[in-house]
């Protein structure tokens, strides 16, 4: 399945984008994760894993870093970046 980029939620993904400058690296991985969540969403690089929680949402996480995740819901038609940043409590 290819699905189109939809959206990024932007509030959230630009929040998390400037916390992801700071890491060395992370800023080029995000971007190569995006590329192939577009083109395979379930499978791949950065331990794919659907969350639970968002009732009949498809949502899921990749690792960029040992602490970030790039988050992500699978359309139909199409894939949604929500959010790229820390992972539960980000102390």
């Amino acid at each position: 399945m290819s699905a189109p980029l939809e959206s990024i939620e932007a509030d959230c993904f630009l929040d998390g984008f400037k916390k992801l400058k700071k890491v060395a690296g992370a800023v080029r991985k995000l971007d190569n994760l995006m590329r192939k969540v577009a083109m395979h969403p379930e499978v791949g690089t950065g331990h794919p894993k659907p969350l639970s929680g968002y009732g009949e949402r498809r949502v899921w996480s990749r690792h960029i870093t040992h602490r970030h995740r790039l988050i992500y819901e699978i359309r139909e038609d199409s894939v949604v970046f929500i959010a790229c940043h820390g992972h539960y409590d980000d102390r």
